[in-house]
């Protein structure tokens, strides 16, 4: 699969946020990108798809989608979604975000969904952490955005860079792929 490239300014701009919806995770981070967002790219889409395990935590969500003028689309929430409709929404996206708030369990790991969104050449904005900083900057995969302090001079700036970059030059990189990963495996059991 090749990269597609990014829609310019004027055109519509489809953001997605996908796996478990937990502030942990970010949603409302997504949230407020795209609200900042529209500001300087009106067309601006959001998909949520995935699973939300804290009813009260969905029904803010949903609290904060009313305010959001339409340009927000919750797919799943309190039902689990088949990972086939998962794969379609990125395929359907132009930017796969990952505003994961800084924690230990997740901050020196890297996550599957940026493996999934860089197998499917979906350029990502992540949180200021170097251990994605490295795989995504490696593959010109993405832009490093603070969603911890996310402002309209931000999110222009960033703007301005997404639709000035070139994503994915050399095309989807391989060690995203599991058998990269398998080998590897391999030859550690091996040494056992």
């Amino acid at each position: 699969m090749c990269p597609q490239a990014l829609p310019q300014p004027g055109q519509e701009l489809r953001l997605l946020y996908s796996g478990t919806i937990s502030e942990l995770n970010g949603v409302f981070e997504a949230l407020e990108l795209t609200r900042l967002l529209q500001a300087v790219w009106p067309q601006v889409r959001l998909t949520i798809i995935g699973f939300c395990q804290q009813p009260d935590l969905l029904r803010r969500l949903h609290n904060a989608m009313a305010a959001s003028n339409n340009v927000v689309t919750l797919i799943g929430g309190e039902t689990l979604v088949p990972h086939e409709q998962i794969v379609d929404a990125i395929r359907q996206s132009h930017i796969g975000l990952l505003p994961y708030r800084p924690h230990a369990s997740t901050w020196r790991c890297r996550p599957t969904k940026l493996f999934e969104y860089l197998a499917h050449g979906l350029p990502v904005l992540i949180p200021p952490n170097p251990l994605w900083e490295e795989l995504v900057s490696k593959h010109h995969a993405g832009l490093v955005l603070d969603f911890d302090r996310l402002t309209a001079a931000t999110v222009a700036a960033a703007c301005g860079a997404l639709a000035g970059h070139q994503f994915y030059p050399n095309g989807i990189p391989t060690e995203v792929f599991w058998n990269s990963e398998a080998h590897k495996l391999n030859r550690v059991i091996d040494s056992i």
